[in-house]
């Protein structure tokens, strides 16, 4: 049981699904903090909800000022979630569940070290498909290159992260997360 719970993997992974499936699921349990994101919004993404989209320059502001409790550069952009925010919802009793890379993780870990971690993996023929029509040739090749260094990482780091395999369904894995969060 975990009060903080992540969810990493490669990019078209289901990340984002799952989480909300989960947060749809237990409203009043789970917390989804919304990070901040220096990209642009994708198609049908809404500001506030999926992601706050800010300048780089306010970014900067929120990262030197302390305001941020992750800060990662994934492809050239920068994300990273609100300390305030992962604080105010443990302190009201909800459990945080949160998308997120490796270098997230170990951000993450430094202030709430029993935060658990369950990674999840695609076949690259699978990602091609989801991340393909959000993404330019070049950028899809650039995250499919950091992908394997996402999967090395989590196997490198098996003792501390579960790791769930290509293929699940996802009610299976809604399963997997809902036995880390609640035991």
């Amino acid at each position: 049981m975990s009060s903080v719970t992540l969810v990493a993997g490669v990019s078209g992974s289901g990340k984002t699904t799952l989480v909300r499936a989960l947060s749809l699921r237990y409203p009043d349990t789970i917390a989804v903090p919304v990070a901040f994101a220096t990209r642009s919004p994708r198609k049908g993404e809404r500001d506030g909800v999926d992601y706050h989209f800010v300048l780089p320059e306010t970014y900067r502001t929120l990262a030197n000022e302390g305001v941020l409790l992750t800060d990662i550069t994934y492809n050239g952009q920068r994300y990273g979630y609100s300390r305030n925010e992962f604080a105010q919802a443990l302190g009201s009793g909800r459990r945080i569940l949160a998308p997120v890379d490796r270098i997230g993780v170990a951000q993450v870990r430094l202030v709430y070290p029993d935060t658990a971690v369950t990674f999840l993996d695609a076949a690259p023929d699978v990602q091609r498909g989801r991340i393909g029509g959000r993404e330019t040739v070049e950028a899809m090749q650039a995250r499919l290159a950091i992908s394997q260094d996402e999967r090395d990482w989590a196997h490198q780091n098996a003792q501390t992260v579960t790791l769930v395999s290509p293929g699940l369904e996802l009610e299976e894995i809604v399963r997997i997360i809902e036995q880390i969060i609640f035991g």
